[in-house]
Parts: C-alpha cells; sequence; structure tokens
C-alpha cells in the first residue's frame, strides 16, 4: 500500500516536467490611441508576463490547450479571452479600454468608500470595531464585497467575522500591519485615493504571490511609479460629512524614454464645522513616486503622509440620545463666545518605501524593499484634580442621577418627604434644560474651568490646578524590511520564497497641553493619593522627582517605549493543473 503511495505522488509531481509547453506572444495597445501600453500583467493561469515599454510580453512554459489570458493594468479595464494554445509559439495582440469616468462611478464611489476613511471614523482606542476596514480595499474584485460595501460597513462588516489582525496590507510588498496592535492604519493614507488604487486582494488563505497570506485575507497597495498611466487628474468635491470641501490632484509621467517614471499626488479636506456640532478639520496629504528602469533592474522610492488636526465627537448613553438627538456631541462647549473642543486629535504618519526589482531570467526574480514609518498621534483630554468632573455627560449631572436619590432616600418622614419634593422640582428642571438644549448644562463650561483655576492660584499658588488639558501621545516607529524570490519552474509549479522583518518601537506619555489658567500641575496619581494617604511614595509618578511641577509641553503622568521586533520566512509552491490546484 506505501509503495503505491509513493509511486502516485511521484507520478503526479513527474507528469508536468512531461507536458510540452508552449508560449504566447504578442503586443498591448491602447484602444482609443492604440499606442502601446507599458506594465500590462498579462496571465495564464499561474503563468504571467509584464509588456515592456513598447507593449510587447511573452508568455512561456504555457500548456497547450483551451485557456483564459487575463490583461490587468493600472486606469485600463481588465480584459480576458478565450485563446488556444498550439504547440510551439502562438501570437495573440490585444487592446484595452481606459476607465472612464462617467463609465466607472460605481467604482469611483467603491474606492471613495474604502479609502475616504478619514480618522474621525477610526476608533482611539483600536477597538474591534475599528478594525474592519483593510479587507474591503479588494471589494472591487468581490461581487460579495461590493454588495457589501456600502458607507458604513468599514466601521461594522468583518469579513467572515475576521478582525484587521487576522488579515494583511502590504504597501510594494511591505507589511505595514502595525507591531502593537496588529493593524494596518488607514488613516495614514490621508485620503489619497487616486495614488492609493493600485492593489491586489486575495480570499483567506489564497497564495497572494508576494507573502505567505493571512487568515482573513491579504491586501497589496502598489505604488510603483510605472503602474500609473500618464496624465493629470483634478477634482473637487463638497459634502456634509466629517469635511465640508476636498480637493485633490494627481499628475504622472508614465515611463519616459530615460527609464524613468514619476508620480505625485496632493489632497486637502477641510470643514469649520461638520455635521457633528463642534467639530472641525483640516488635513493635507501628499504622495511622490519614482522609479528608475535600468536594464533588467527596476528601483523605485515613494513617500507619503497626511498631517491632520481635526475635533473628535462622542458616543454618549442613550438618555443623553434621547434629550439631545444622535449628533450631540459633549466634547465641546463655548470660550469667549466661540466652540472649543476638548478632545483635538494631531496626526501624521510621513512614510518612505525603496524598492529593488531585479529580472534574473524569464523565469525568475528576486525584490527586495526596506520601508521607515512613524506614526505620530496624539489626542487631548481634560484632567482635573479635586473637582467635580467636567463633562456635561459625567451620570452625575444628569437628570436620572437627580431621580435616582430620589429613589434611595432614608423613611419617608415630613423632612425627607421635603427635600424629596425639593430634589424632583431639581431633576425635572435638569430634565427641562437638556430638553432646551442650554449649553451651560449640556455642553462643557470653560469659563467655569479657569474660575476655579484663577480661585486655586489665589489661595494656593504652589498648589495643583483643578482643571488642565492633557496630551496624550501614542507613537510609533517603524523598520518593515523585505525579500521574495519567484520561479516558474514549469507551466504548473511557481515557486515563491520569502523573508520578512520588521523593528517597532512604540512610544507612549502624556504632555500638559493647556494649563487653563492655573500656575501649574503636580504629577502624583490622585487615585493613590485617596487610597494611601500614609504613604507619600505610592502617590508619585516619578519617585527621582516627587511632587514635581509640570507645565505646558512638559511630559507626565506615564512616559514608556515598546519596543518589538518581528522576523518570519516561508516558501510555498503554487501547483496548477487543469482540474486541480
Amino acid at each position: 500500500m506505501n509503495r503505491k503511495l509513493w509511486l502516485l505522488m511521484t507520478w503526479l509531481l513527474v507528469v508536468p516536467a512531461f507536458v510540452q509547453a508552449a508560449s504566447v506572444r504578442g503586443v498591448v495597445v491602447d484602444y482609443e490611441t492604440n499606442k502601446p501600453i507599458a506594465n500590462v500583467k498579462v496571465a495564464i493561469r499561474n503563468v504571467s508576463a509584464v509588456t515592456d515599454f513598447d507593449g510587447n510580453f511573452e508568455l512561456k512554459k504555457v500548456r497547450a490547450g483551451s485557456v483564459v489570458v487575463v490583461f490587468t493594468a493600472a486606469d485600463y479595464k481588465a480584459y480576458s479571452v478565450d485563446f488556444v494554445v498550439n504547440d510551439g509559439v502562438n501570437t495573440l495582440n490585444a487592446s484595452l479600454q481606459p476607465k472612464k469616468a462617467d463609465n466607472t462611478l460605481n467604482q469611483q464611489v467603491l474606492e471613495d468608500n474604502v479609502f475616504e476613511l478619514d480618522e474621525s471614523a477610526i476608533d482611539d482606542e483600536g477597538s474591534a470595531a475599528s478594525q474592519s476596514a483593510s479587507y474591503l480595499s479588494g471589494a472591487a474584485d468581490d461581487v460579495y464585497l461590493q454588495a457589501a460595501s456600502y458607507s458604513y460597513s468599514p466601521m461594522r462588516f468583518n469579513v467572515r467575522g475576521y478582525e484587521q489582525r487576522e488579515s494583511s496590507t502590504y504597501i510594494n510588498g511591505l507589511n505595514f500591519n502595525d507591531l502593537e496592535r496588529g493593524r494596518f492604519n488607514y488613516s495614514s493614507l490621508g485620503g489619497l485615493n487616486n495614488a492609493m488604487r493600485n492593489k491586489d486582494a486575495v480570499n483567506g488563505l489564497e497564495m497572494p504571490g508576494y507573502a505567505y497570506g493571512s487568515l482573513g485575507g491579504t491586501t497589496n497597495i502598489n505604488t510603483r511609479a510605472t503602474n500609473y498611466a500618464a496624465g493629470t487628474n483634478v477634482n473637487a468635491a463638497y459634502t456634509n460629512r466629517a469635511y465640508k470641501l476636498r480637493g485633490q490632484a494627481i499628475y504622472s509621467t508614465g515611463i519616459m524614454d530615460n527609464g524613468w517614471a514619476f508620480t505625485g499626488s496632493v489632497v486637502y479636506r477641510w470643514a469649520d464645522e461638520g455635521r457633528t456640532e463642534g467639530t472641525f478639520y483640516n488635513s493635507f496629504g501628499y504622495f511622490l513616486a519614482a522609479e528608475k528602469v535600468l536594464g533588467d533592474h527596476r528601483f523605485a522610492l515613494t513617500t507619503f503622509g497626511a498631517p491632520t488636526k481635526r475635533a473628535q465627537s462622542a458616543a454618549v448613553s442613550q438618555e443623553v440620545y434621547d434629550y439631545r438627538g444622535i449628533y450631540y456631541n459633549p466634547y465641546w462647549g463655548y470660550q469667549d463666545g466661540e466652540k472649543r473642543n476638548s478632545r483635538i486629535v494631531h496626526s501624521y504618519d510621513p512614510t518612505a518605501i525603496f524598492n529593488w526589482d531585479w529580472k534574473i531570467d524569464d523565469e525568475s526574480k528576486l525584490s527586495a524593499g526596506v520601508g521607515f514609518h512613524y506614526s505620530q498621534y496624539s489626542n487631548s483630554a481634560i484632567a482635573f484634580y479635586n473637582a467635580p468632573d467636567p463633562r456635561p455627560d459625567y451620570y452625575r449631572n444628569l437628570p436620572s442621577w437627580q431621580y435616582y436619590q430620589l429613589a434611595v432616600d432614608g423613611p419617608d418622614d415630613i423632612y425627607n418627604a421635603y427635600y424629596k419634593e425639593v430634589n424632583k422640582g431639581l431633576a425635572n428642571q435638569i430634565a427641562d434644560l437638556w430638553r432646551a438644549g442650554d449649553p451651560n448644562v449640556t455642553q462643557i463650561n470653560w469659563n467655569a474651568m479657569y474660575s476655579a483655576n484663577y480661585t486655586n492660584n489665589a489661595i494656593n499658588p504652589e498648589g495643583s490646578a483643578k482643571y488642565i488639558l492633557e496630551r496624550r501621545h501614542n507613537n510609533l516607529m517603524e523598520i518593515p524590511l523585505n525579500f521574495l524570490y519567484t520561479n516558474q519552474l514549469n507551466s504548473e509549479l511557481k515557486l515563491t520564497a520569502g523573508i520578512e522583518a520588521k523593528y517597532a518601537k512604540g512610544m507612549h506619555y502624556k504632555t500638559v497641553d493647556d494649563l487653563l489658567g492655573a500656575n501649574q500641575w503636580i504629577d502624583i496619581d490622585q487615585f493613590a493619593e485617596r487610597d494611601f494617604t500614609d504613604n507619600q511614595d505610592i502617590i508619585q509618578n516619578d519617585l527621582d522627582d516627587p511632587n514635581r511641577a509640570v507645565y505646558k509641553g512638559d511630559k507626565f503622568g506615564y512616559n514608556y517605549n515598546m519596543h518589538v521586533i518581528n522576523a518570519s520566512a516561508f516558501i510555498q509552491n503554487d501547483w496548477k493543473l487543469p482540474l486541480f490546484d
């Protein structure tokens, strides 16, 4: 039995080597201009080639018989044709139709839904609900995902229930899932739709050809300059969502006679106030890619980033929604007659990627890449010491707390009955103010916080502020590295091997953003001070400098780094027979 099994396995491995292979060659041109198109991917099963400057391609070691030839290129509609391959050399020419904005409205809307994930849609704590966006970048290639990818689905749709850490997102073959949370940060792309539109995505554990693959799917965004068709595109949009105005432009030279190709893009998004009250948005994005073709070698450099400043909105309890509606935002209040938001996000993710591709021969290729990514993310919030919680939606500031106090009062004697009526009247009064939208009740009272600090300055000038605005920083520096080797052994068997490595340094700390009129903030743990009144060491955030006074821009509270190193290697065979993969 064992001998028969070994003979069968040997036969399955040997048969492909005896299958007579043919070749297919031809020229790919533009349907409208009849000019040759470079960098068109031509594929028959797992045998593929890319057209040169003159649009020429040749597929070698193709098995004779009926096949489907697929042509794909940036800015052109995908094209497939049934073709009969005979022994020897076969000729197949093709013309591709350019994508037109008026004919691809649904596709453009889909891309906007995927890549226009502004930072306000990404949960700051990295919850599971916010980590489902990456795989939808391949929705254009999948009928089901295309139907599921409506405006809000990136926040609420997980492919097969997998969170984003189960999916991998690559840029030019480099893995950009961060090593701390395991997810890809789509806000780092900064709305650069046109620059990031070239992508390959596969379902589940299918072999992507540039990596081992992931349980939830794998996506690769290709930003090499030669993948963009020559030309200029400029557009503008006006919306009533997170931002009001968006303008973007992209220019690409295509491959020039000297072997160089350049692509540049800029985008700007702005709103003085979004649909949610008290929010604003200000973001600029840039993209630049350069590539040099030198014989069998290609060298590519890409850099992009999107410095952004935006105000946040919050999710609140059902009670608050019942009073103020779904667009209520407790994070802002009036200061000197103008709206001021307490939760301001600053984000900037400058990224640079260098790639080298070497076509060793017609069947084998070696690629290498190295990247640098520095995510700068911070968010402001109100901190307070020995003072009432200033949040308007804090549970003790809501009418329900007053009604609760009525239910838990002591014996119903005449004295308590009197105060029950007083509290009941107070609760009803607060409820009426919430319904009316009185900003002194429903929004942050900035003037009250400044006043509390001024009073504290006069009473205790060396003491800690009552209220400050702190900024919580979560920065991440990453250096990914990748080597990939592919070899088309024959028409049925393709070998892929790769090495991936990444170093990450996460930097987490707080700084004083605004003292709100106070003299200083004392760097102690007020919760420890409450619970351990007799131990001065426990309450210190910095034992080397106890009771340290901090001022605007100083670090305090916590300050730590996380170092993560990850490396992996893989080797796999992609084996495709007529009826079996």
